[in-house]
C-alpha cells in the first residue's frame, strides 16, 4: 500500500511514507467580513503579504487585529501612512524585541560555541539556549528584587521575560506581578491614559503567545494613529468606503486584516487526508486533534507530522522541535527498512493516553485561562482543546527516545 498525493493541478505522486512538513502557522485565517466584495479600496492579509511590498505613503489605512502580526506591522505602517486606525478586540502583552546587529566578536563567539549552543537549546525547556529560566518563585523574593529582575529582562528584550520566575505560568499571584509590570510599562509609555488602558491586557500573561515588538506602544503616541475598541463599537462589515461599525463608517484607502492563522490543524485539514478504509482526518479531528506524540495518528499508517498537535511545537523554538522530529522520523524509517517492515501506525490506546497526558499537563498551567489560538478559540466552530504539549522539550524528547528504544512502543508495526 502507498500514499497517493494529488495536487490541485491534477498531478499524482505515490510514496510508501508521507511526511507532513506543512507548518503550524501556515493556514491563514481568511477574512469573512460581510461586504468585503463591496469594498473599493485595496486590502491585504498579513499572513499572505505581497512579496513586492505595499506603499502606504499618503494613505488612510485601517488594520483589524492587534496580535503578533499586527504588533509587527503597526509601527512600520504608521511611519508611512497619512493616518492609521487600529481596530482592537483584545489587548495583547508585548515585550521589546531589542533586535540589533550582532558585533563581530559576538558572531565569532557564537561560531566557536555553536555545537555547545545547539546542545543547550535541545536541553532547554523552550528549545532556546539564550533563555535562562529563573528557579525561584516570584513570591519568594522581595518586591524590589522582583521588580529589578523584570526590569532586567525587559531591558534585555524578548520573550524570556515570562521565564523570570518558575511559577509565572502556574500561579495566579506570581503571574499577576509579571502582568502588572508590563501594564505599568504601557501606562508609562503611552501618553493618552484612555489609550493606555485600552492597550493594557487584563488576562494572564503567557496564556496567549507573547508578542515581541519594536516601538509598538510608542506608536500610539503618534498624531496619525487612532486606537478603536470594537467591544464598544463592533465591526458590522465592510462597505465601499471602508469599515462600517455599529455607529460609524471609517473611510480607508487600504484595509489590513491581521486576524491570525488556523493554527496547528488548519494546513493538515485543508488537504482532505484519507486513511484506512476512507477514514478522513477532518472527521477524526472534529472533536479536536488526536495524535501520538504529535508525530502520527491512528488510522493513518506511514503518515508522519512535523511538530503536530500533541508536541511542544509552537511553545518552543520551532527549529529545535523540527530537527528533533525530523531525526526521530529518519531513525524510524531506517528501523522500518532494516527490519523489512511495511507499515507503522499508532495504537488508538497509546494515542488516547498521550492526548490525556497533554491535556493534564496543560490543565496544570495558566494557559487555559484565556481564549487563544492554542485552543483554537480564534476559529469559529473549532473544538476547544489545548493543542501543543506544555511540558517542555526535555521530557518530551525523553518520551520519544524511550518509544524508539523500545522498538516503537505504542505503535503497530507490520
Amino acid at each position: 500500500k502507498q500514499w497517493l498525493l494529488r495536487s490541485s493541478s491534477g498531478e499524482e505522486f505515490y510514496g510508501r511514507y508521507c511526511v507532513m512538513a506543512t507548518g503550524t502557522l501556515s493556514s491563514v485565517n481568511q477574512p469573512k467580513f460581510a461586504g468585503l466584495d463591496k469594498y473599493q479600496g485595496d486590502w491585504y492579509v498579513t499572513g499572505r503579504w505581497p512579496h513586492d511590498g505595499v506603499d502606504f505613503s499618503g494613505k488612510n489605512v485601517g488594520i483589524i487585529g492587534t496580535g503578533s502580526s499586527a504588533v509587527q506591522a503597526i509601527p512600520v505602517i504608521a511611519k508611512e501612512a497619512k493616518h492609521l486606525t487600529v481596530f482592537q478586540r483584545t489587548a495583547n502583552y508585548s515585550i521589546p524585541a531589542k533586535n540589533r546587529p550582532l558585533g563581530s566578536n559576538e558572531v565569532d563567539d557564537i561560531k566557536k560555541r555553536y555545537a555547545e549552543i545547539r546542545k543547550e537549546a535541545r536541553e532547554s525547556r523552550a528549545g532556546i539556549a539564550s533563555m535562562k529560566p529563573g528557579s525561584n518563585s516570584a513570591m519568594s523574593v522581595s518586591e524590589i528584587e522582583r521588580h529589578n529582575e523584570y526590569q532586567r529582562r525587559w531591558d534585555e528584550g524578548g520573550t524570556g521575560f515570562t521565564a523570570a520566575y518558575s511559577d509565572i505560568g502556574t500561579d495566579d499571584t506570581a503571574n499577576f506581578t509579571a502582568a502588572e509590570f508590563v501594564r505599568d510599562k504601557i501606562r508609562e509609555t503611552v501618553n493618552n491614559s484612555v489609550t493606555a488602558e485600552l492597550l493594557a491586557p487584563t488576562n494572564t500573561i503567557g496564556c496567549k503567545r507573547l508578542c515581541a515588538d519594536t516601538d509598538y506602544y510608542e506608536t500610539y503616541n503618534r498624531v496619525n494613529v487612532t486606537l478603536l475598541d470594537v467591544n464598544v463599537d463592533p465591526i458590522k462589515g465592510l462597505v465601499k468606503e471602508g469599515v462600517q461599525t455599529e455607529n460609524n463608517v471609517y473611510e480607508f484607502d487600504i484595509v489590513i486584516f491581521a486576524i491570525g492563522f488556523d493554527a496547528m490543524t488548519g494546513a493538515l485539514l485543508s488537504m482532505n487526508i484519507k486513511g484506512k478504509e476512507g477514514l478522513q482526518l477532518r472527521d477524526i479531528w472534529s472533536d479536536g486533534p488526536q495524535s501520538y506524540l504529535g508525530l502520527s495518528m491512528a488510522g493513518f499508517p506511514n503518515l508522519f507530522t512535523i511538530t503536530g498537535p500533541g508536541s511542544p511545537s509552537v511553545l518552543s523554538n520551532m527549529m529545535t522541535s523540527i530537527e528533533q522530529h525530523v531525526e526521530w522520523i529518519r531513525d524510524c524509517l531506517s528501523y522500518m527498512e532494516a527490519g523489512g517492515f511495511r507499515e507503522i501506525e499508532p495504537k488508538p490506546s497509546a494515542e488516547e493516553r498521550w492526548m490525556s497526558h497533554v491535556e493534564e499537563i496543560a490543565a496544570n498551567t495558566l494557559r487555559y485561562t484565556c481564549n487563544s489560538w492554542y485552543v483554537g478559540a480564534n476559529i469559529p466552530g473549532k473544538k476547544r482543546i489545548f493543542m501543543p504539549y506544555a511540558g517542555g522539550i526535555p521530557p518530551y524528547r525523553e518520551k520519544c527516545d524511550q518509544v524508539a528504544a523500545s522498538g516503537y512502543d505504542g505503535f503497530n508495526i507490520s
